[in-house]
């Protein structure tokens, strides 16, 4: 017994002496305990302990660091999304510039938006309207198109990559063309629970499809239309942080959707075909 009791007394001792000689990170999804190296401007370098490999985690997704000598550094808050289960929740989805921001999340598509027209001027030399107000609505409906894009594609962030405009912006001549286009990557900071998901399919293969909503590269605003047909499911497969269900819908030549949400009510399902992407809500 005595022996026994010496063996966990050393046990828990070197436990405790090497966490004591050990670091800890707190980053949005986990604790790890390792040895700091490197804090730079946009990451963390450490290596685990008893491993020699210096690994680098974004400084992004760092809440605090507790080190060796008990001294705890806060960093900044990392930004919060809103949830998007389908095209409705459209006005959820976020942008940002900044490509840092992305790093650690799921990409699930591209957007792109663009719009074009004439501009004048009056025959007393005044302006057509205000060009940089109209220029202002252009941009504002262009980002409209974006976030329902990336909300028909699951997801509820855009990294806007490109944002160009031409002529009109402060000085237009009389029947200049002012162009602008703006695009960008499409990501999910979600991850949908796989075994949620199958818990209320509840082990059945035969759903009904109430509602199909579709949007077209040149459209500025997704169609609804009801959409009574029978999805017969085949298998869920989760695979890279996105949750995948293979079936057959009548008429629809897809058979691998990828489920971009869902509730107590119904889940939707998103294919793209060509340059249209279509989201079907289906019921549990």
């Amino acid at each position: 017994m005595k022996h026994i009791l010496l063996v966990i007394f050393l046990i828990l001792h070197a436990t405790y002496a090497c966490f004591s000689q050990s670091d800890t990170i707190y980053t949005n999804t986990e604790k790890i305990i390792c040895i700091v190296h490197e804090i730079t401007i946009d990451s963390v370098k450490f290596t685990q302990l008893n491993e020699a490999l210096i690994t680098s985690i974004h400084k992004n997704t760092v809440q605090k660091i507790i080190s060796r000598s008990g001294q705890i550094q806060m960093f900044s808050e990392p930004p919060t999304y809103n949830k998007v289960i389908g095209p409705d929740d459209w006005e959820n989805v976020s942008m940002t510039r900044a490509a840092s921001e992305v790093r650690n999340f799921r990409q699930v598509g591209t957007v792109n938006a663009e719009m074009e027209g004439s501009v004048s001027v009056n025959p007393a030399g005044a302006l057509a309207g205000a060009i940089l107000g109209s220029m202002g609505i252009a941009k504002k409906r262009l980002f409209r198109k974006l976030k329902m894009q990336c909300a028909m594609s699951g997801g509820n962030l855009i990294h806007t990559t490109q944002i160009d405009s031409t002529g009109g912006i402060y000085i237009v001549l009389a029947n200049r063309t002012a162009a602008m286009n703006v695009s960008g990557i499409s990501y999910t900071t979600m991850s949908l629970n796989a075994q949620e998901f199958r818990a209320k399919l509840k082990e059945k293969t035969t759903f009904t499809c109430i509602e199909k909503m579709e949007m077209s590269s040149n459209a500025f605003q997704f169609t609804k239309s009801q959409f009574d047909s029978i999805f017969k499911l085949n298998f869920v497969v989760f695979e890279s942080d996105l949750l995948y269900a293979n079936g057959t819908l009548n008429n629809v030549p897809i058979t691998q959707f990828r489920v971009t949400g869902f509730t107590n009510e119904h889940f939707i399902l998103m294919c793209k075909v060509k340059s249209t992407i279509y989201n079907y809500r289906i019921k549990f």
